[in-house]
């Protein structure tokens, strides 16, 4: 993908986060993620419903035919001759979607659906189980590719997950962090503004990061050794290391910065964690930078003596 249209794409997607971030009042921005889109989907049928005889006749039929989309993809994997055991979660997710959708529309359900659980979750609790399908249904799919797939076909695979990833560290900047800095800021209070630097300074790091592994990707899948590839594999080793070391000193800035100005603070959250999977991932990105580098050496080496 080009890097314009990426990062445009990137940037309309964070607004659109930002938005469904601070338009949820009464929920944080991490739950009106998790209920998006079938709490917008909801509020858009039962207005359809509301409005007439036939407006309620067209919200059952488009409810209907949303909920039953994941079993329109199977029968197409059917007749095509591609379905396997894993697409049995696709009739799940049907089922969980005609719940789902219809207790967006009608939410006067939920306190006799989800108990004490709807005071503070609400239409994200929805939301996540059938996110959570899809997610599990993903994660089975890249398992078989990478088990039965070609090198290029798990090239392509691992690209979109690198895609994803982008979107998640964006989601999590604008849809997430953001919000609940412009909810939470006060001229007296610095504790939002702290808590903001030490969670964006690491994901804008990280973001970095996962672009250069999708250009690394796409470098690999155009040609296997190549010096653009070379040159992205060890831009993807050098950013690996500033995330890792970003995460560490905005952890460290933070603790430090909430015990010197305690006083002012009307909440605090020392923390120390261990960033092993930053190391691994460091450490797994530095290798396959050698490897590249030397197997472009050796391409170059075949070359001349040929």
């Amino acid at each position: 993908m080009k890097e314009r249209n990426l990062w445009t794409a990137l940037g309309l997607f964070g607004a659109a986060c930002l938005a469904l971030g601070l338009s949820g009042a009464a929920e944080g921005g991490a739950e009106a993620l998790l209920a998006f889109p079938f709490a917008q989907i909801g509020q858009g049928l039962r207005w359809l419903s509301l409005s007439g005889p036939v407006g309620d006749l067209a919200a059952w039929t488009l409810y209907l035919l949303l909920s039953l989309l994941p079993c329109l993809w199977l029968a197409v994997r059917v007749v095509k001759k591609r379905a396997k055991a894993e697409d049995a979660l696709l009739v799940l997710a049907a089922c969980l979607l005609l719940v789902v959708l219809y207790r967006m529309v009608n939410p006067a359900g939920l306190p006799a659906m989800l108990g004490s659980a709807a005071a503070w979750m609400g239409k994200a609790f929805l939301g996540l189980s059938v996110w959570s399908v899809l997610c599990c249904y993903g994660v089975l799919r890249l398992r078989r590719a990478a088990l039965e797939g070609d090198p290029a076909r798990l090239s392509r695979w691992l690209l979109r997950l690198v895609y994803v990833v982008m979107a998640a560290f964006v989601a999590d900047i604008c849809g997430v962090r953001l919000p609940a800095f412009f909810r939470a800021v006060s001229p007296e209070d610095l504790f939002p503004l702290l808590t903001l630097a030490a969670g964006v300074i690491p994901d804008v790091y990280a973001l970095c990061t996962a672009r250069w592994a999708a250009r690394l990707l796409e470098c690999l899948g155009e040609g296997r050794y190549t010096g653009e590839a070379v040159a992205a594999a060890g831009r993807l080793a050098g950013w690996c290391g500033r995330a890792l070391a970003a995460a560490a000193l905005c952890q460290l800035g933070h603790n430090l910065l909430q015990l010197l100005f305690a006083p002012t603070l009307s909440a605090m959250d020392l923390s120390v964690q261990l960033p092993l999977l930053g190391v691994v991932f460091l450490l797994a990105a530095l290798l396959l930078a050698r490897l590249v580098a030397r197997g472009y050496r050796l391409q170059q080496d075949n070359d001349l003596f040929i």
